[in-house]
């Protein structure tokens, strides 16, 4: 404990003498400071709160990249509209926008857009598709800035984890009364940095995290890496985590905000039915199964 308070005492110290150097060499160990893997997620926050500035790297989302959206079919509605395929217009507060602003979510393959939208086997659906007119930049917690430091390793990892966590609400119903079971009475505090590195973790975090603003959290972590990129983060899906364990996935979510919307344009849409051997709930199955800590 007298060491994790000399490392913020001199994080602070080198803060106020604008030794970038010496932030650089601090802040991301700093981010450990505490107990259990929460503790960096809210380190983070109060860093970047503080001024502290953190840099994950970015993708380059290059021109004539296809993406992907779904929705539910309705039968009175005319899919090869443009406008149908814009951002919510409600513009209700999600996993990464605040309420109010514009958003779009798209996935970078249909088989991920699928799950997120949670459609059943057997059900139809419209699938949206896109092409990018001009690269992007995207940021996230997915993009070494130095592979060689290990705590930014980690604190990515568990920051891009708490990110996708699956949240609470009424379409999820089936998917947490699964969790519930496989995690019994799993608290925040009891996640360890022995799960690091278990593609579990989301889940984990998606349990334990009983509050009711969950998204309150998310767009706070988002917070600053927004004001640096702008046009859209990308992230993982946590039906599809590897790329929380550090491995490169091509299954992955993106959300555009105004300046990455323009840059994008809507192609054709397409009716089709889920037919493919999968859904939300027996991905998650597969996840818990091969991943629980009994199998470690």
């Amino acid at each position: 404990m007298d060491e994790e308070k000399e490392l913020l005492t001199a994080l602070v110290h080198a803060v106020e003498e604008n030794n970038a150097e010496l932030i650089n060499k601090y802040k991301y160990e700093s981010l450990f400071y505490g107990f259990g893997l929460i503790s960096i997620v809210t380190n983070f926050i109060a860093l970047t709160n503080y001024g502290i500035k953190f840099d994950f790297g970015f993708e380059l989302l290059k021109k004539g990249t296809k993406l992907y959206r779904i929705r539910k079919y309705e039968p009175n509605v005319d899919f090869n509209d443009p406008s149908q395929w814009s951002y919510n217009p409600k513009r209700s507060k999600n996993r990464g926008n605040l309420e109010g602003e514009a958003a779009l979510y798209l996935g970078t393959t249909e088989d991920v857009c699928i799950l997120e939208t949670h459609i059943k086997e057997g059900e139809s659906y419209v699938l949206g598709e896109y092409e990018v007119k001009e690269d992007i930049k995207l940021g996230g917690f997915l993009h070494s800035e130095d592979k060689n430091n290990l705590s930014w390793t980690k604190a990515a990892m568990v920051l891009n984890a708490f990110l996708i966590a699956p949240s609470r609400c009424d379409k999820n119903e089936a998917l947490f009364n699964l969790l519930d079971e496989t995690f019994k009475g799993l608290t925040l505090d009891q996640i360890k940095v022995k799960d690091i590195e278990n593609p579990n973790l989301p889940l984990k975090f998606g349990v334990a995290n009983k509050r009711t603003k969950y998204y309150d959290l998310t767009n706070q972590l988002l917070k600053p890496i927004k004001e640096k990129y702008e046009y859209g983060i990308t992230y993982s899906s946590c039906y599809i985590p590897l790329g929380t364990v550090g491995i490169r996935c091509s299954d992955r979510n993106i959300v555009l905000y105004d300046h990455g919307i323009n840059k994008i344009k809507f192609i054709k849409s397409q009716i089709k039915t889920h037919n493919k051997q999968f859904t939300d709930i027996k991905m998650m199955r597969v996840l818990i199964e091969t991943f629980s800590d009994s199998k470690k």
